[in-house]
């Protein structure tokens, strides 16, 4: 090989690497996990409808490993069905009805953030319900600083205690459920 083409290939190769210093690509990390936490009702009552939020706290394990995880979640009432004698609440973030926001902490200290975007709560006449729903990732602390996504997740629970002469009523109860989603990190 003469002199002239290796100048050519060793400044293309320089050309790439001056252009590769400084990017990173984001990696992507398909998650697919189980929860299971309880559920308490809280006092907050964001949009004074009467309905209060619930605090959650739980442990999920995926690919990430075992962590737990908190939150709060305002839910607003649509109405009984045939389907949901109970009930029908819903979370729909874009259109200001309700909201769910959540902290996932990692044995190491590092925490991740999510919001919930959508969510359908379907409760039966007997203390129990089922639910769906749709989640971002916000970023968080330690490794997942800057960190993004979303996912969808699917549970169901049941009332172990409820006291509907409370003002507002009151409930405690557990869920378990499952997700699937897609972690973004920088």
């Amino acid at each position: 090989m003469d002199s002239k083409k290796r100048l050519i290939i060793g400044a293309a190769l320089g050309f790439l690497f001056v252009a590769g210093i400084g990017r990173v690509d984001a990696k992507e990390i398909p998650l697919k996990g189980k929860v299971a936490g309880t559920f308490l009702s809280a006092r907050i009552d964001q949009n004074d409808d009467g309905v209060t939020a619930g605090w959650e706290t739980g442990v999920t394990t995926d690919k990430l490993g075992k962590y737990v995880y908190q939150g709060v979640s305002e839910t607003v009432p649509t109405g009984a069905t045939t389907a949901c004698p109970g009930g029908v609440f819903i979370i729909d973030a874009q259109n200001g009805k309700g909201f769910g926001t959540y902290t996932e902490t990692f044995p190491n200290g590092d925490q991740l953030y999510s919001r919930t975007l959508t969510r359908t709560l379907c409760f039966d006449s007997v203390g129990g319900f089922t639910g769906s729903g749709t989640y971002s990732t916000l970023g968080g602390t330690g490794k997942f600083a800057g960190a993004s996504g979303n996912g969808k997740n699917s549970f169901v629970g049941f009332f172990q205690a409820f006291d509907a002469n409370a003002v507002p009523p009151q409930g405690f109860g557990s869920s378990i459920g499952e997700f699937t989603g897609t972690l973004i990190l920088p």
